[in-house]
């Protein structure tokens, strides 16, 4: 097989499976709302990983490195909590109008709760605002910036953990 076929196969193989590493978060009856996941959020569209911004209160997706910015703690399947950089200690936050996500002092403000709900279409699982009921999003026309959208089963709010 040539090299070119090998790239092809593994993109499209990566494309159906995600990345390499990738998986959903737990879920099961022994879950509890109360359950902390500490890892990578990757978008299975993008491929890249939910970052903490270093140039501003965005937040957005950037290329997987393995750094601090890229880790997050996110409650399990079925759970709705805070997500919250392990490092910074601040929180993904709804701007509250509009689709724009930013990351401020974590607190028991309602634009910071987040449910985690399995993604039985893609494989991962959807990030859904708690109050607005829309997905986080990492769309195509916006650079690498994260929103919130309407929920629309499409793999830009499909997210797994790596």
């Amino acid at each position: 097989m040539s090299a070119g076929v090998v790239a092809i196969a593994a993109v499209a193989t990566m494309a159906i499976e995600g990345p390499a590493g990738a998986q959903p978060l737990p879920s099961g009856p022994a879950q509890q709302a109360s359950t902390v996941i500490r890892d990578k959020v990757i978008n299975l569209y993008t491929l890249d990983c939910l970052d903490y911004p270093s140039d501003g209160p965005r937040v957005g997706t950037w290329r997987c490195n393995g750094t601090w910015r890229q880790v997050w703690e996110t409650p399990s399947i079925g759970g709705s909590d805070i997500i919250k950089n392990s490092t910074a200690r601040k929180c993904l936050t709804w701007s509250g109008a509009g689709n724009d996500t930013s990351y401020l002092s974590c607190s028991s403000d309602e634009r910071q709760i987040w449910t985690v709900k399995s993604d039985s279409h893609w494989g991962g699982f959807n990030i859904i605002h708690k109050k607005s009921g829309k997905c986080l999003d990492a769309p195509t026309d916006g650079g690498n910036r994260v929103i919130v959208w309407s929920c629309n089963n499409t793999k830009h709010q499909a997210w797994a953990l790596s």
